[in-house]
């Protein structure tokens, strides 16, 4: 019967080869053959129309397919969700209605993209589209069962990209004990700050999250290295390090705002240093 098999194969008669599959109860392999088959089509509307019927006739009537079936839904949901979007946007990129086309222009088709790239689409072209457009990123990630840290990584890389600090301070902000509101990020303040700085986020920006990274030996490090020198010195003050920060001033260009201001600190009797 494998000899028949591999017969079928090589001579492309798929159709007979799904057919003897089923007979001899290997279903999953003859449904998996018309997944492949359907893959195969290039043009998107094709390629859509053909994995639905798929899904109809070889998955959705076999309950022992329960796992292979939901991946082929969230394919043809994706698909389905990336052909209308492109099909929308392709218009308003043609008549010019939307500037952010002209600004960051697109540089492929979404069609047959993975659902991260289209996640990262959204948050540059759709971001501010309501959560239940099929366009918004917050749809997406709910759509598709998305991670906080799949969600946050590429939302914040998409709108530094747009230089949009004010949505990522958004992002970051959130409701912690008693309703207070607070910055916290699952990825992690370290990634978010790596994330920014690849970015060129400006050394303001940088700081605002270089300081929300508890680990203050993490916190200096990665400041030190981005000059983010005002973050260095608020740590140092904080582990009341009189002789790193005097070593640390003469690092940095004489008389500049922040040597300055490590004068002026180290003036200051009221702080109790630890050495």
């Amino acid at each position: 019967m494998n000899q028949y098999l591999y017969y079928l194969k090589c001579h492309y008669e798929f159709s007979e080869l799904t057919d003897v599959l089923r007979i001899i109860g290997r279903v999953e392999e003859a449904s998996m053959l018309k997944y492949k088959q359907a893959l195969g089509h290039k043009e998107p509307h094709d390629r859509l129309r053909n994995l639905q019927t798929c899904l109809r006739g070889q998955f959705k009537e076999h309950w022992g397919l329960s796992e292979p079936t939901e991946y082929v839904e969230d394919h043809c949901s994706l698909l389905e969700r990336q052909v209308a979007i492109e099909s929308g946007d392709s218009r308003m990129e043609k008549e010019a209605r939307m500037g952010i086309f002209k600004q960051y222009p697109r540089t492929a088709a979404l069609p047959f993209l993975p659902v991260i790239t289209t996640l990262f689409y959204c948050c540059i072209y759709h971001y501010d589209n309501a959560e239940n457009s099929i366009a918004s990123p917050f749809s997406i990630k709910r759509d598709f069962k998305l991670s906080e840290n799949q969600f946050l990584y590429t939302a914040i890389t998409a709108r530094s990209k747009l230089q949009k600090w004010n949505d990522i301070e958004t992002l970051l902000t959130g409701k912690g004990w008693f309703g207070k509101m607070k910055m916290k990020a699952s990825i992690g303040f370290d990634k978010v700050v790596d994330i920014l700085n690849k970015m060129n986020a400006p050394t303001e920006v940088l700081d605002r999250y270089l300081k929300h990274i508890d680990d203050t030996d993490v916190r200096l490090s990665i400041a030190s290295k981005m000059n983010c020198h005002n973050t260095v010195i608020d740590t140092l003050v904080q582990l009341k390090d009189r002789q790193q920060l005097n070593k640390y001033s003469n690092k940095l260009q004489y008389s500049s705002a922040e040597s300055i201001r490590i004068q002026t600190i180290l003036k200051n009797t009221n702080i109790k240093w630890k050495n």
